[in-house]
């Protein structure tokens, strides 16, 4: 605990304030404690003077506190220490170390960097068992889009769609340079839509995202899209039709592991 005495400023006049600062602490789960943040008890003793030179002259070994501005009766304040960030200070692990739970329950781990901005999670990423963790996941991902045999420019298939039309906005090929104003311009435009429209193939894992050439509103209780497929706007839930690929993009996993291809069609 630190005493002492400060200076403040009231209204009018320079004012004498005794303080007393306390540490608080917190205790992890192996019974050590860590500093966590400091209280600080201000006690308002008197008025000394208007005059800042006789202040001075009074009381020639104290400072000035700006926080006590315009105080004229006692108060607290409260300060943070920052906590180690190799122990969770939050969650079920409460007081555990990092380095424990990332060999015990890396899903939490996971968990912690998709869901907190927290020095826990800056020290997660940069942990080699974390690093290790990563990299094995993104190579089975990338073996098994290898092992995906996509769709290719020129193919004509028979795919079964899994859902009627939706909307969905076109990247502007100069989007990286567009203002707001263009963009938002854009964004309302009908030029900036399109069609799309879900599908599978027998024996692949992908699914397919469809955009298609044109389509037709259909409204009513429960409106509705229909995408043009070989030159006719149709419902295509529940049904097959041999297509052929003129534009590919390259296939993807998202974050359920699906795997997913972008195609468009004639």
């Amino acid at each position: 605990m630190k005493e002492g005495q400060l200076i403040g400023f009231a209204n009018t006049f320079y004012t004498l304030w005794d303080y007393r600062t306390e540490t608080t602490y917190v205790t992890d789960s192996y019974g050590k404690h860590h500093a966590s943040g400091s209280r600080t008890h201000y006690f308002f003793r008197k008025n000394v003077s208007t005059d800042l030179d006789k202040v001075k002259r009074l009381h020639p070994d104290l400072s000035i506190d700006d926080s006590l501005r315009g105080k004229t009766s006692s108060w607290d304040s409260v300060g943070r220490i920052d906590l180690p960030n190799n122990i969770f200070w939050f969650g079920k692990y409460y007081g555990r170390m990092v380095d424990e739970i990332l060999a015990s329950d890396m899903g939490y781990c996971e968990w912690v960097v998709r869901n907190n901005s927290c020095p826990q999670t800056e020290y997660i990423i940069a942990h080699e068992i974390y690093k290790r963790h990563i990299a094995k996941i993104e190579a089975i991902r990338q073996e098994t889009l290898n092992e995906a045999n996509p769709l290719k420019v020129g193919d004509e298939i028979e795919l079964e769609f899994i859902s009627n039309g939706f909307m969905t906005m076109k990247k502007h090929p100069n989007d990286a340079n567009m203002t707001y104003e263009e963009y938002y311009a854009w964004e309302s435009s009908e030029e900036s839509k399109q069609c799309v429209a879900k599908a599978t193939k027998d024996g692949s894992d992908i699914v397919f995202y469809v955009s298609v050439p044109d389509y037709k509103r259909v409204n009513g209780r429960f409106p509705y899209i229909m995408p043009s497929i070989n030159g006719k706007c149709q419902k295509t839930k529940g049904k097959r039709f041999v297509v052929k690929v003129y534009e590919v993009s390259e296939p993807y996993m998202d974050n359920w592991n699906n795997i997913l291809q972008s195609i468009k069609i004639a």
